[in-house]
């Protein structure tokens, strides 16, 4: 048994022991708050996540990940890394297309391994996202919770959910996206800003003719353009971008896919076939926005 020289010294010890914040909790489980949940419990903290989904569904397009993003999780979780590599695509070159499919220009992605000891990784966002959710209890991970509001005092934090429920800890970090409620409540910076080009985005597995295994492609149309990733097992990412003046959203998703072949129905046979092999119900369209500027950081603290 451990024996001290005086009370005092038990407790500073004690203290020192114990980490910087006992409980956390984490709104939002998506890459940023599960990557951030993860990091907290190697340091010794009670971290709970709280997710308004209702359960895990595979959503999202494709991301790349470069060596920065790698080793960062890699020191967050050692070995994690491989995991995700053997769930996407290691690039080997990137290509640049005009809209008839032919290609302007290719440029090899080998000199991040070599530079930088890692390389450039193309993934599925949810298959990303089931990763990170892997490595963390099941049990502290809480679904159909919407954070509508938190109160603090000198104490700890109180946050509320729609639901009903209402839980304590020493620190919240909101990772709720874009409208994150948790920034409105310290910040108030308002709505997003439309930036004024809309995004229509899925993720398919279907036999195409545009991309090699490794190749990751960006097709250049006139104030348009396509982002086109392998994201592993067959699996292939299309993103579409579009300058509009509005950010009018399709009444249905029947529309949502007309819309995207009428913008691009003077394209190669190639591109339009990826997008017609598409499931009008696969492809999410939304408005690309970014916060207000911040301002100045309102001092909460008691």
């Amino acid at each position: 048994m451990k024996s001290y020289a005086n009370a005092q010294e038990k407790t500073q010890i004690e203290k020192l022991s114990k980490p910087f914040m006992e409980k956390v909790a984490v709104i939002g489980a998506g890459l940023g708050g599960l990557a951030v949940a993860i990091a907290l419990r190697k340091l010794g903290c009670d971290v709970q996540v709280y997710e308004k989904a209702q359960d895990f569904r595979p959503i999202g397009g494709g991301l790349g990940l470069l060596p920065n993003g790698l080793n960062s999780l890699d020191a967050i979780e050692p070995g994690i890394v491989e995991t995700i590599k053997n769930s996407g695509c290691e690039v080997s070159t990137t290509i640049l297309k005009n809209t008839q499919c032919e290609t302007i220009r290719t440029s090899p992605a080998r000199m991040y391994q070599d530079k930088y000891g890692q390389p450039f990784i193309t993934v599925w966002w949810w298959r990303l996202q089931q990763i990170l959710a892997s490595k963390l209890p099941s049990e502290s991970i809480h679904l159909d919770h919407r954070c509508i509001g938190f109160e603090q005092d000198d104490r700890c934090v109180s946050v509320y959910f729609e639901n009903g429920e209402r839980v304590s800890a020493d620190l919240l970090i909101g990772a709720d996206g874009i409208n994150s409620v948790i920034r409105e409540a310290l910040i108030g910076d308002g709505k997003p800003r439309y930036l004024g080009s809309m995004s229509w985005r899925t993720v398919i597995n279907c036999n195409q003719e545009v991309l090699n295994p490794g190749e990751l492609g960006f097709v250049n149309g006139h104030e348009e353009f396509m982002y086109l990733l392998n994201v592993g097992d067959g699996y292939i990412s299309w993103l579409y971008r579009k300058l509009l003046p509005d950010c009018t959203l399709s009444q249905n998703v029947a529309e949502v896919k007309s819309r995207v072949l009428d913008r691009i129905a003077g394209w190669g046979e190639s591109l339009r076939s990826l997008v017609e092999a598409t499931p009008a119900e696969q492809i999410l369209e939304a408005p690309i926005c970014a916060t207000q500027n911040l301002g100045k950081l309102k001092d909460l603290r008691p």
